[in-house]
């Protein structure tokens, strides 16, 4: 019977699955740093055994956590969890409402628009031929600007937006 792997491949094989397991320990870690989760090793005692479980529980409140293994615990966390999570909703449509009247805001005080940059401006999207100024009115203010002598860029993320003399020439 022919061999499958010879002893390299083996090894190479077990090193590889090390790497993996390293590196999913490392985005665990990460995981469990950037969302402010604190690693709680718990103790739970049954009648028939002693178990021992990690649990992960969110102590970024202000409000002093109950004792991690009770019911009141995971009661807590999870009214916490979801308090941040409508407080992040409203701050999103709070945001959105404050970019829309952004928008009717400037086509309100300038009726020269003509009809279709009223429209991109309203859509906030951007073409070639508007002003920086209808610019930021539909798409805000920049990340960054990098400035030449006739031209221009405007940079929102990976969004790169190209000026020459003020007026849009593209992206």
């Amino acid at each position: 019977m022919k061999k499958v792997f010879n002893e390299k491949w083996l090894v190479l094989l077990a090193l590889a699955m090390s790497v993996m397991s390293l590196i999913i320990s490392i985005c665990c870690v990460i995981y469990i740093v950037n969302h402010k989760f604190v690693a709680a090793y718990v103790k739970i005692d049954t009648p028939f055994s002693s178990a021992e479980k990690h649990i992960f529980a969110d102590f970024s409140s202000d409000k002093e956590p109950n004792e991690p293994n009770s019911g009141e615990f995971w009661k807590d966390f999870w009214e916490r969890r979801e308090a941040k999570k409508i407080e992040e909703a409203k701050n999103e449509l709070e945001l959105k409402e404050a970019t829309e009247n952004r928008r009717r805001k400037y086509v309100e005080e300038h009726p020269e628009l003509s009809d279709f940059v009223k429209g991109v401006i309203l859509k906030g999207s951007y073409a070639e031929g508007m002003t920086k100024e209808q610019i930021i009115a539909s798409l805000g203010e920049p990340d960054s600007v990098n400035k030449g002598d006739i031209y221009e860029q405007f940079i929102y993320g990976y969004q790169v937006i190209y000026f020459e003399n003020g007026v849009c020439k593209g992206h």
